[in-house]
């Protein structure tokens, strides 16, 4: 298995004009082009497809294995344009492109699948990479030892989107829900089955109870349609079908609602900071839905069910937008491979001044998009020691609140202050 990812050396070559990220989940593996880092990473084609197979992992059906399971964009790059899939034709067709390489970033949730896959992918000229959680978030934004690395990509994702807070739902084999605050940090999340496990767990361990999975694409088309006549699930519901499907459509509504609501209370308080000068800030509440199910979570979270389930008539107080990204994860890896990137152009072009004592003990503000206690928005601190910024040097301001912020020196005393500036007295 291919080592955890180290940048910068499997960032990949600004000559680069076709990059494959791939998630690995629990049935599919669910792949992604992008373009290259001239156009920032952005991807392109999202594609899934099923599981690898044992029988497919034959050292003679490597290569046919692989090229069945990407798109004739990535074919014609890999194996040239109305060429046969062979090992011959993708060693030619590298040696025409300005890096042979193409490279691959995986985040993986299926080891013995993410095992298969590496090994299809060295049947070409390519460069593997297996994404560690660290690459997402780090035990000091919050992240936890078994926190998935999916979960965590997505947070990533969302914020790339959107800025922090992020709270993401993800709605597959199972529904998980994951947020960070205002600062970036990870609040941390929960875990459920999810709806297909649900009703196929209900039907498999009784006798009376039918398998009603089926139903929920159908409930869900009409709902989103808005079809003519299409009634939601009664509370109290007079068939099998709709009592089971309603009362699991409820359970995730209500828990989604109190979620978002403990979510907006926590991420928001006026003393939350974002911790670097250039973070997004979520203004507009913005609730993420991704993941196999994720058309089912935005209709439950959206004012009335969307239709689908039978509301209580009193209106909601919690004031946020919900939104599908549905290929969130590979934004997430987008976002990693963006901030690398930027960090590894400012570390060649070496442009970061030198951090020395002579500003310990300033004092500074700084203006942040959320009010401070005292009703505006700067936040006032002074600088208190030498640190270490991304590999850059920096100190840490210690804010009259009692929060902290370690910051580049270029932010705090370079010629482009941002929101920061040095005041004495302050």
């Amino acid at each position: 298995m291919s080592s955890k990812t180290g940048y910068p050396f499997h960032l990949p070559s600004p000559q680069e004009d076709l990059i494959l990220t791939v998630s690995v989940g629990n049935t599919h593996l669910h792949w992604a082009s992008h373009n290259g880092p001239n156009e920032d990473f952005n991807p392109k084609i999202f594609w899934r497809t099923p599981h690898i197979e044992e029988d497919d992992m034959g050292e003679d059906n490597l290569i046919q294995v692989l090229s069945r399971l990407i798109p004739d964009d990535a074919h014609d790059y890999i194996f040239g344009e109305e060429t046969d899939a062979s090992v011959e034709a993708a060693v030619r067709q590298s040696k025409l492109r300005d890096v042979p390489e193409i490279s691959v970033y995986v985040v993986s949730t299926n080891q013995a699948q993410a095992e298969s896959l590496e090994k299809l992918l060295k049947t070409v000229p390519s460069k593997f990479c297996l994404l560690d959680d660290d690459m997402f978030f780090t035990e000091e934004q919050g992240r936890y030892s078994t926190m998935g690395t999916d979960r965590l990509a997505t947070l990533a994702g969302a914020a790339y989107m959107h800025g922090h807070p992020a709270l993401v739902f993800d709605g597959g084999t199972a529904t998980t829900y994951s947020a960070t605050d205002s600062a970036g940090n990870i609040l941390g999340g929960g875990i459920a089955p999810g709806i297909y496990t649900k009703l196929k767990s209900m039907a498999e361990s009784t006798d009376a109870l039918p398998d009603v999975s089926k139903k929920v694409p159908e409930k869900v088309s009409a709902a989103l349609d808005q079809v003519s006549g299409n009634e939601p699930i009664p509370t109290f519901a007079r068939s099998t079908e709709d009592a089971m499907l309603g009362d699991l459509f409820q359970e995730l509504a209500m828990k989604g609602r109190n979620v978002i609501g403990n979510w907006l209370k926590k991420a928001y308080r006026k003393n939350t900071k974002p911790p670097k000068a250039d973070s997004k800030l979520n203004t507009e509440k913005r609730v993420i839905c991704t993941g196999g199910d994720a058309d089912v979570l935005y209709l439950l979270l959206s004012p009335d069910s969307g239709g689908l389930i039978e509301m209580d008539e009193g209106k909601s107080t919690l004031e946020y937008e919900v939104e599908v990204s549905k290929h969130l994860i590979h934004y997430g890896i987008t976002a990693v491979l963006y901030y690398q990137g930027k960090l590894q152009e400012k570390k060649t072009n070496n442009v970061t001044k030198i951090a020395g004592n002579e500003h310990i003990g300033k004092r500074v503000a700084k203006v942040f998009d959320v009010e401070s206690d005292d009703g505006d928005n700067i936040y006032r601190g002074t600088v208190k020691e030498l640190a270490d910024v991304d590999g850059f040097d920096g100190y840490r301001v210690l804010y009259d609140d009692g929060d902290k912020e370690d910051v580049s020196v270029n932010t705090l005393f370079g010629e482009n202050l941002s929101n920061f500036n040095s005041c004495l007295p302050c």
